[in-house]
């Protein structure tokens, strides 16, 4: 099956270049835990960051575990939020966990700057009517006031008056008195202060829509939802339910804004065919997906909403992100692209803008203020032991204001918080210096981060970024070389280049003008000395020369291609070891080709793409070609012979020969605004080549223009098939080779070779 997969990567890049327990109170340190039957910190060996190449490697820890709290009554945790509070006149980081278990609905609540937070944990019962399951929770200071947010998507009581059934609400309460709360009902469209009627696919007696699983609020009140069920998008409701509430445990009514954001989806080729050319009645009975509903929310400092789809639809799992950070109109400023099945149970966000995202299976993985993946930690082994660090179902994570990772267990129920290294303290450093444009700071900070790993990607990004804003241009480039951020280098390069020229404007204007002169004076010259007549008369006889006709083939079909193809196939013109050589040359070129380009246009190496595979693609494409033209013209009449394609088809690849080093030479010297220079010599190369090839086809065969095309048709067809067939001999010879190698291994079995 290893050569299978092999061929099938082979075929791949041919055809590319063809085209908790019960209340406690003991805490278990690094040092002294009764879960882990290792060190601690042999859970934080598995972090691991991507290369310049995109593939994941081993980096240095990135955090250290600290404290696991295994006995502080914690029962079946759904979500968690740290809350900075002053206690005795300190700024404290305080941590509310939202319990719903057999032991009750509760809030845990816990001191995390108290040099023993064991101390401090407080059992808060939630005194909410028609709690059912609770599993959201929010606390926001509005006003002055700190408020406590819970959404609840089973919660469900009828109002006789109004004759109908609320299902899915959202408390809100004084965090200092729970006991003062309302209660929000499904959203509801309000137009000059009068209800017009239940917001879009809440109401009526479909109690299935809104059904509110993460909540989030910002600075002015309004409160993003999070309800899986909901098709249309993120519920965005309006600040104003504040004004109406009295907390005297009453319903209140609020005001829906919009759909906020929404996951798209992606149609089926039959829906666009049938909605292009079919009609209403056609189109209706496609069956179109509903997009995936949101699983999460999160808002940060500064208003910015983050959004998550946490779980995947079969059918369209691709079309999502996991992770998208929006603006404030709802569209997106960056997406991270969801690593399908895995299950992402939560996000939070820092006020520097760093972000946490964890996995179900115990992964948490940090990405910088614009997106960027830093690194993640953890594993996702099947039968993972109890390990310090390690988690059976992570459920959700916070961070305090030290940059600590706070992480809950729902299966074993207990927290456990994680310290970070120098190596991210200083990477934390950097990225927030940037972002405050300190660059000199950001960039002693990267300089530290590269003393841990020298060949950290987003280090040597991020002083590439430092020096260039800095406009240390060279410095920035020789970073982003490392890093491979073509585009940036490319704009580095462009104001390296542009100094560059404006500094020897003059001598490239001398050297020019000199070129000129030497090449005028000596054709000259070379009228007007006997002696340089006489040479050029002898060098002249040598173009007669039969192998120098042969080796010049590809220059004459350029210029007369009928002529030199007629001449091909009557062997005036052209040999077999000629076009060898155009063969060998084209294989190196297009091979220096695919490696050599300078940075910006460069896409592939030996990391990405071996060059075996290249070599022998090249070559595959190429005598597949041969033999499935050779065998359609047979069968349809064609003049040429074998040697005759061979030849024709070798010294076609002229064009390619001429053009690819010429692409690769200006790379050098070329920025990415000017890749269009570099599309147009990829296309006269390949276009040329084709054009040639037909074109050869055409006179070697004697054919119409009509039979050229079906000669080129089936020629296609065969290569296909000869493709399939080689496809299922090789399946055939590696299931032989299985089959045989199970009888020698049950022979020796039994006759007791071992």
């Amino acid at each position: 099956m290893k050569r299978l997969r092999k061929l099938f990567a082979i075929i791949g890049v041919t055809l590319i270049i063809a085209a908790s327990g019960a209340f406690g109170s003991s805490i278990v340190t690094k040092d002294e835990s009764s879960l882990a039957p290792v060190e601690a910190a042999t859970a934080t060996t598995y972090t691991q960051s991507v290369n310049a190449d995109g593939f994941l490697v081993n980096a240095p820890d990135a955090y250290e575990p600290a404290s696991t709290y295994d006995t502080i009554g914690l029962d079946n945790p759904q979500e968690m939020f740290i809350n900075t509070e002053e206690v005795n006149g300190v700024s404290s980081d305080i941590v509310y966990i939202l319990n719903n278990g057999k032991t009750g609905k509760f809030i845990t609540k816990m001191n995390l700057s108290h040099e023993n937070p064991q101390s401090t944990v407080e059992h808060i019962t939630l005194p909410f009517s028609y709690l059912t399951k609770p599993t959201g929770m929010w606390i926001q200071k509005i006003d002055g006031i700190d408020y406590l947010f819970v959404c609840d998507e089973d919660a469900t009581t009828r109002i006789d008056t109004a004759k109908f059934t609320y299902k899915g609400f959202i408390y809100v309460a004084h965090l200092q008195d729970l006991s003062k709360y309302s209660i929000i009902t499904e959203p509801v469209v309000i137009e000059s202060s009068a209800v017009i009627n239940r917001a879009p696919e809440f109401g009526g007696q479909d109690l299935t829509r809104f059904a509110p699983q993460k909540i989030s609020v910002d600075k002015e009140g309004k409160i993003y939802i999070a309800s899986p069920s909901t098709s249309s998008g993120m519920i965005l409701i309006s600040s104003s339910y504040l004004k109406s509430m009295k907390f005297e445990k009453e319903l209140v009514s609020s005001e829906f804004i919009s759909f906020f954001a929404v996951n798209n989806i992606e149609y089926s080729m039959l829906y666009y065919l049938v909605k292009t050319f079919g009609n209403k009645k056609q189109l209706e009975q496609i069956e179109i997906p509903e997009p995936v509903g949101f699983n999460n929310v999160f808002v940060d400092s500064k208003n910015l909403v983050y959004s998550m789809t946490t779980k995947s639809n079969d059918s369209i799992a691709t079309a999502y992100p996991s992770m998208t950070k929006h603006k404030t109109d709802g569209s997106a400023i960056y997406s991270i692209a969801g690593n399908w099945p895995v299950e992402y149970t939560d996000i939070t966000v820092t006020k520097d803008g760093l972000v946490f995202m964890a996995e179900a299976n115990g992964i948490i993985a940090v990405y910088g203020p614009g997106g960027e993946f830093i690194y993640l930690f953890g594993s996702d082994e099947a039968n993972k032991p109890d390990i310090v660090g390690f988690f059976t179902l992570l459920i959700a994570i916070a961070v305090d204001n030290q940059n600590r990772i706070w992480a809950l267990d729902q299966t074993r129920n207990l927290l456990q918080s994680f310290n970070p290294t120098n190596y991210t303290n200083a990477i934390f450093d950097a990225m927030i210096s940037f972002e405050n444009h300190e660059y000199e700071r950001s960039r002693k900070a990267w300089e530290e981060v590269l003393t841990y790993d020298e060949l950290s990607v987003f280090a040597n990004d991020g002083l590439g970024k430092a020096y260039y804003y800095d406009l240390d241009f060279d410095s920035a480039a020789k970073y982003f070389t490392i890093s491979k951020n073509r585009s940036l280098y490319s704009e580095a390069f462009w104001e390296i280049r542009n100094s560059w020229l404006q500094s020897n404007l003059s001598l490239i204007v001398f050297i020019a003008v000199g070129v000129i002169a030497i090449i005028a004076g000596l054709a000259y010259l070379f009228k007007t000395i006997p002696s340089l007549i006489n040479f050029k008369k002898k060098v002249g006889t040598v173009k007669e020369k039969r192998w120098y006709k042969d080796l010049t083939v590809g220059f004459r079909l350029i210029t007369k291609p009928v002529d030199t193809f007629y001449e091909l196939k009557t062997n005036r013109r052209g040999s077999f070891l000629g076009a060898t050589l155009y063969y060998i040359l084209g294989l190196i070129i297009f091979t220096w080709y695919m490696y050599g380009k300078a940075l910006p246009f460069q896409h592939f190496n030996e990391n990405t793409l071996n060059a075996a595979i290249v070599i022998f693609g090249y070559i595959l494409v190429l005598f597949i070609f041969i033999l499935s033209n050779y065998l359609v013209s047979a069968i349809k009449d064609g003049e040429g012979t074998f040697m005759n394609i061979y030849k024709f088809t070798g010294y076609s690849l002229l064009p390619l020969i001429i053009c690819l080093p010429i692409a690769t030479g200006v790379s050098y010297v070329l920025t990415l605004t000017e890749q269009v220079i570099m599309d147009l010599l990829w296309m006269l190369g390949m276009y040329g080549s084709i054009f040639l090839i037909v074109l050869g086809i055409l006179e070697t065969h004697n054919y119409t223009f009509k039979q050229t095309f079906w000669n080129i048709v089936l020629t296609i067809i065969f290569m296909i098939l000869i493709v399939i067939v080689c496809l299922v001999v090789l399946l055939m010879l590696d299931q032989v080779s299985m089959l045989l190698e199970s009888i020698f291994k049950e022979v020796k079995l039994r006759a007791g070779w071992y």
